[in-house]
Order: C-alpha cells, then structure tokens, then sequence
C-alpha cells in the first residue's frame, strides 16, 4: 500500500463521513501537506481507528503532536511510514 492510495482512502473515508477535503489537497500534490482537514475531535478519532484498524498500525501521541498529522496528505504519509516499520 502506498502513500497516494491511503490518501485516496482517506479521502473516500472523509466524503463517506460527510466531510469535505480541504482547499489544496489534490492527489498530485503529495508532497504539500496542506490544509488541516475541518475536523471535530470525534470524528479524527474514528478517522485515526479506521486507519489503525485497516492496516495494523497504532498512531502514536508524537504523531498527533505534529500540525502535518492533521492535513490529509501529512496522515497519509504517517499511515504509510507506520506500515513500513
């Protein structure tokens, strides 16, 4: 699983949910964190179970101490670093 198909995951996750992506989080754009996705701190939760859940990974308390954890491409890319260890 890479990075781009976790944040395509997330990203249908998110318009299942009801929520919408933030401006400037395109798929191409991998590279550029973003804006901070518009979430409630319930429904991060359940978006960070979800991808704990899916792929076997456990987030950290470090990881949500970074701003780049809460944009969809910086997730993606924790998701995929976790998977990897």
């Amino acid at each position: 699983m890479n990075q781009k198909q976790i944040y395509e995951e997330i990203v249908e996750w998110l318009r299942i949910n009801g929520h919408t992506l933030p401006e400037g989080g395109a798929a191409e754009q991998i590279g550029f964190f973003g804006e901070p996705l518009k979430l409630n701190y319930r429904d991060m939760m359940y978006l960070c179970a979800f991808l704990e859940a899916r792929y076997g990974i456990h987030f950290t308390p470090q990881d949500m101490d970074a701003p780049a954890f809460y944009t969809p491409q910086g997730l993606s890319a924790r998701t995929a670093e976790h998977i990897l260890e």
